[in-house]
């Protein structure tokens, strides 16, 4: 039995087949992308108190990113929870959504389109 692969190894694979551009994402961006996946990961099995500490450190990596880029952690939510979870976390995270609309990826439901 071959073990799974982590959401940090896999989650630019899945980006890129949800219609996302990744040119823009340098050094940092990767690995704060990258951690923040894998706390997303954490916030969706976590108890209440475990799940206020990842969403913080979610934030936290996710202001590690260049605003151009931190939309690709909205969406990463979605590699390792539910469509409509992107919401919930970015909001617990203390994050705010910028002017207009994220990029959207390319097999979200329709009615879980960016809120």
């Amino acid at each position: 039995m071959a073990a799974q692969k982590q959401p940090a190894a896999t989650i630019f694979k899945w980006l890129r087949d949800n219609g996302q551009y990744l040119g823009a994402i340098t050094g940092q961006d990767d690995v704060a992308l990258k951690a923040a996946v894998q706390v997303a990961a954490l916030w969706c099995v976590a108890d209440s108190h475990g799940r206020s500490c990842a969403a913080d450190a979610f934030g936290a990596c996710v202001e590690a990113m260049q605003p151009g880029t931190r939309y690709l952690a909205y969406h990463a939510i979605a590699h390792v929870a539910d469509w409509h979870n992107r919401g919930e976390l970015w909001r617990e995270a203390h994050l705010e959504f910028p002017e207009g609309k994220f990029p959207e990826c390319k097999f979200a439901p329709t009615e879980v389109k960016h809120q």
